[in-house]
C-alpha cells in the first residue's frame, strides 16, 4: 500500500518541479521592465464576465452529462457535485484522471451502474471534442487567407488535416458504437446479473449510448448543448486577449487552438500547474507577432480563468460529498 503512494508522490513532484522549470524559463525570457507593467495592462470588467461564461459552461458540462443519463435520473445537484469535483481533480492531475473519478462517484454516490456512467461520460467527452474540432475546422476554412499570411499555407493545411482527420474518426466511431448499441438493446435480457462481469459492462455502455442517440430529436438536442457549451468556454478565452491588451485578427480561432494545444499537454502536465496552457499560448501566438511578454500576461489571464471556477465551485462540492484527496487517488483502481 505504502507503494502505491509513493508513486504518485514523486511522479507529481517530477511534474511540479518540471512546470516550474518551463515557468521559470519563460519569465527569464522577458524584460524586467515589462514585467513590472504588466498589471496596468489588465482590465478587470472583461475577465469577470469572461470568468462569469466559465463558470456556467462548467456547469452546462454536468448538465449535459444528466441529460444523457436514463431516467430514473439522480437528482441534478448530485450531478453537478459529482463533475464539479472531478474538476477539481482533472486541474491537478494529468490524463483527465478526474475523469475517472467522475464514473466511480457516479456509481457509488448516484447508484448507476458502471456501464452506464462510462458510456455517459464518454459520449458527453466525445460530443464535446467534435463540436470544438467542427468550429475550429470552420474557423481554419472562412479565415483560410488569414491563416496562410500569419503561419504558412503548408501549417494550415497540416492543422486543418490534423483537426480534421481527428473530427472524423471520433464521429465515426461514435456512430458505430450508437448503432452496435441499438442492435444490443433490441435482444437485452430482461434481467442481469447483480454483479457484472466486464463484457456486460462493455455491453451496457454500448447499449445506453445507442439510447441516448435513438432519434434526431436527441442527437440535435445533445449536439446544440455540447456546441454551446464548447462556445461559451472558447468565448470566455478569446475576451481574455483584448482584455490583457493582446490583440490577433482572429481572437476566437487563436483561442481554440491553445486551448486544443492545452488539452494534449494536460496529458503530461496537469493544467494547474500552468506550464503547459503558458507554453500553448506561446506557440499559438508567437508567430502572429505577440511579444513573450503579452503571451505571459495572457498566460496569467488563461490560468485564472481556468482555475478559479472550478475551485469556487468544487471545493465545496467536494466538502459537501466528504471526498477526501486520498479518495482521489485510488479511484482508478476501485470504483467501491
Amino acid at each position: 500500500m505504502n507503494k502505491q503512494h509513493a508513486r504518485p508522490s514523486r511522479w507529481w513532484l517530477i511534474q511540479l518541479v518540471a512546470s516550474v522549470l518551463v515557468l521559470g524559463l519563460f519569465i527569464r525570457s522577458v524584460e524586467p521592465e515589462q514585467l513590472r507593467s504588466l498589471p496596468s495592462r489588465v482590465h478587470l470588467l472583461p475577465l469577470l464576465g469572461a470568468l462569469l461564461v466559465k463558470g456556467l459552461a462548467l456547469l452546462l458540462h454536468d448538465i449535459r452529462l444528466w441529460y444523457i443519463l436514463p431516467q430514473p435520473r439522480p437528482p441534478l445537484i448530485d450531478i453537478l457535485r459529482v463533475g464539479l469535483v472531478s474538476g477539481v481533480v482533472n486541474l491537478v492531475s494529468p490524463g483527465r484522471a478526474g475523469d475517472v473519478l467522475n464514473v466511480a462517484l457516479l456509481r457509488t454516490r448516484c447508484g448507476i451502474p458502471l456501464g452506464t456512467a462510462t458510456a455517459t461520460m464518454g459520449l458527453v467527452g466525445v460530443l464535446e471534442a467534435a463540436a470544438f474540432g467542427t468550429l475550429l475546422l470552420a474557423g481554419l476554412t472562412f479565415g483560410a487567407a488569414n491563416w496562410e499570411q500569419l503561419i504558412g499555407a503548408e501549417a494550415h493545411d497540416q492543422a486543418f488535416e490534423l483537426v480534421g482527420l481527428g473530427t472524423g474518426l471520433g464521429l465515426l466511431g461514435l456512430t458505430a458504437v450508437a448503432i452496435i448499441g441499438r442492435r444490443l438493446a433490441a435482444r437485452e435480457p430482461e434481467s442481469k446479473p447483480d454483479q457484472p462481469g466486464a463484457i456486460q459492462v462493455l455491453q451496457d455502455a454500448f447499449t445506453q449510448t445507442g439510447a441516448a442517440l435513438a432519434s434526431p430529436q436527441k442527437i440535435v438536442f445533445h449536439v446544440t448543448l455540447a456546441y454551446t457549451q464548447v462556445l461559451g468556454m472558447v468565448f470566455s478565452f478569446a475576451v481574455a486577449l483584448p482584455a490583457v491588451g493582446v490583440s490577433v485578427p482572429t481572437p476566437f480561432i487563436a483561442a481554440a487552438m491553445i486551448m486544443g494545444l492545452s488539452a494534449v499537454a494536460s496529458v503530461v502536465l496537469p493544467p494547474g500547474y500552468g506550464a503547459g496552457p503558458a507554453a500553448a499560448a506561446l506557440t499559438v501566438l508567437h508567430p502572429l507577432g505577440v511579444q513573450e511578454a503579452e503571451v505571459l500576461a495572457y498566460a496569467g489571464a488563461w490560468w485564472v480563468l481556468s482555475q478559479l471556477p472550478a475551485l469556487v465551485l468544487g471545493l465545496p462540492s467536494m466538502w459537501s460529498l466528504g471526498v477526501r484527496w486520498s479518495d482521489t487517488e485510488t479511484s482508478g483502481d476501485n470504483g467501491d
